[in-house]
């Protein structure tokens, strides 16, 4: 694995393995590390800024931001059910057969 510096002083780790499994996640995992650097990136330049920040602008950014990671780990996870174990769960039930959650009605 090689790690990546993010601004905040955290370090990610990219899969070097030539997987077929690890080798598609890659760039997912890469693309949610850089939507990361994204949100500091913006944080940064509002911290200091003389202008009170539209609080709808701020929240509807930094919502934007937090889907596109979520989402692109979650790709990263079924991807991996896929490729790994053959099966990714659909319907209803998708959600709770994936994550273990309670929360779907049965």
């Amino acid at each position: 694995m090689r790690p990546i510096s993010l601004r905040s002083g955290l370090s990610s780790n990219v899969i070097s393995s030539r997987h077929p499994a690890f080798a598609k996640i890659a760039t997912k995992l890469d693309r949610a590390g850089q939507e990361l650097g994204r949100i500091e990136g913006y944080l940064d330049s509002i911290k200091d800024s003389d202008r009170p920040a539209n609080e709808w602008a701020r929240g509807s950014a930094l919502a934007l931001g937090v889907h596109n990671i979520y989402n692109g780990i979650e790709d990263v996870m079924l991807n991996l059910a896929n490729d790994i174990d053959g099966y990714v769960p659909t319907g209803m039930r998708a959600r709770q057969a994936r994550y273990g959650s309670s929360s779907v009605s049965q």
